[in-house]
Order: C-alpha cells, then sequence, then structure tokens
C-alpha cells in the first residue's frame, strides 16, 4: 500500500456510521464523547448539523453519514462524536457508535476497490482486513476538505 501511515504497525479507532464500518488511526483522534445538544447554524453545506461549545473551543459538526450520502436508518440516530483536528479547526465527525480500538498490522491493509457499497471510494484511504470483517479507513483530507476555508 503506499500509504506512508500504513507502512507501520498501527493502533486504530472502529466506529459504525449506517452500515459501514470505520476506521481512524488512533493518532488522527483527538477524543470521543456522546453527542451534546448541537446548535444548528446557516451553511451551505447539508452535511454540517452545527456547532458545539467544547470546553470553550467552537466544534463544527459533520454528519459523516450525511457525507457519505448514506440512507439513513431513522431508527438509529447517531449517539457520538470523534474528534478531529483539521487544519486548524476542530471537526467533530458524528457517529452512530463506536465499536473499539484495534492493533493494526500493516499487512493488513489493502487498496480501496474502485466502488464501496453505499459511499464514494474517495472517503477511504484503504481496507482494513479484521478476523470477521473489513473497517474501511477513512480519509479525513477528502472527507473534510470543504470544511475549512
Amino acid at each position: 500500500m503506499s500509504e506512508a501511515l500504513f507502512l507501520e504497525d498501527t493502533e486504530i479507532i472502529v466506529f459504525r456510521v449506517g452500515d459501514i464500518t470505520i476506521g481512524l488511526p488512533i493518532t488522527e483522534v483527538r477524543e470521543i464523547f456522546k453527542s451534546p445538544t448541537i446548535t444548528p447554524v446557516h451553511t451551505p453545506f447539508s452535511y454540517v448539523n452545527g456547532v458545539i461549545n467544547l470546553r470553550g473551543s467552537i466544534v463544527t459538526i459533520v454528519d459523516l453519514g450525511k457525507r457519505m450520502s448514506l440512507s439513513v436508518n431513522q431508527d438509529v440516530k447517531a449517539v457520538h462524536i470523534v474528534l478531529v483536528e483539521f487544519g486548524e479547526e476542530l471537526i467533530g465527525l458524528l457517529v452512530d457508535g463506536i465499536e473499539d480500538s484495534v492493533f493494526a498490522s500493516s499487512d493488513d491493509f489493502f487498496p480501496v476497490p474502485a466502488t464501496v457499497s453505499g459511499a464514494d471510494s474517495d472517503f477511504f484511504r484503504a481496507l482494513f482486513r479484521r478476523e470477521e470483517d473489513l473497517v474501511a479507513m477513512l480519509n479525513l483530507e477528502n472527507t473534510l476538505e470543504t470544511e475549512v476555508a
């Protein structure tokens, strides 16, 4: 795999968005917490749910399900926020649930196929093979590039 990040073994945080199991290297995750009340804001991006005040810092909340144009299951409500730093801004990724933190061997990462069912493959940088399934490794740059100006 050509990504320098995955040439080494790494720990990843695994979470769910709709029917997709997604991972991020723990080095890209600043914090995980239950979703507080989100203040709506006017924005041209339909996937921005609003903002929160997190210990004095304003955090933009991005609904990953909407960002990836996934069909929304009305029975499942996004309940966790995965906080990441993107550029100079804090971004909260609204996810349906946190699954686990796992150690990933560099040998278990594979290139993303041209199409990924239910989401644009540009959102993912690699697939990680767990014992029971595959985890799509989120590409923060491609997912959030329209969020910072």
